[in-house]
Parts: C-alpha cells; sequence; structure tokens
C-alpha cells in the first residue's frame, strides 16, 4: 500500500485510529467484558500506522513532529493525545457503569 504523505490525511488518519480504538476498548472491555481483544486490535492499529511516514505514527521520541499542535514539543502532543483518548475511555467506562 502506497504511504499517507499529505499533512491533512495523516491528521485525518490519526484521529480515525483513535476513534476506533477508543470504540474497540469500549466494545471489547466495556460491553464484552474482553480485555484480552483489545490487543488486537492494537496490533491492527500498529500495523496500519505504518502507512505513515515514521515522523509522524505518534511515538515517544525525538524524530516526531507535531500533527495537530504548534506550539508544544511532539513529545507533549502524543501525550495529550494519548491522555484524550485515555480521558473518553474512563468516562465511558464510568457511564457504562
Amino acid at each position: 500500500m502506497k504511504k499517507i504523505t499529505e499533512i491533512q490525511d495523516i491528521k485525518t488518519f490519526r484521529i480515525i485510529q483513535a476513534i476506533v480504538l477508543v470504540l474497540a476498548i469500549y466494545i471489547l472491555i466495556i460491553k464484552w467484558g474482553n480485555p484480552f481483544g483489545v490487543f488486537f486490535i492494537i496490533g491492527i492499529s500498529w500495523l496500519l500506522s505504518l502507512l505513515l511516514p515514521y515522523e509522524y505514527r505518534g511515538g515517544y521520541n525525538k524524530a516526531q513532529k507535531n500533527v495537530f499542535l504548534k506550539n508544544v514539543s511532539p513529545l507533549t502532543e502524543n501525550l495529550i493525545s494519548d491522555g484524550l483518548i485515555a480521558l473518553v475511555v474512563i468516562i465511558l467506562y464510568f457511564l457504562n457503569k
């Protein structure tokens, strides 16, 4: 498959990837009670992220570049995006309890 190189396409891909990850965690853990299925979803998400250039995959190393926020370091941006995903999952968990 062809790599995604346009910054707008990278933004869209990262947003869709986060939404799919949140929905998968919600369905597999909260609704079905199957925590091991999340590892499958994380693996698929990681494989799909190989379509992105290395600098935009969202990892925690110094070679990363910003996708969404321009005034912070790339590591801070990744921490914020992962924190938002975790916050949404926690909110969904407590709403379903």
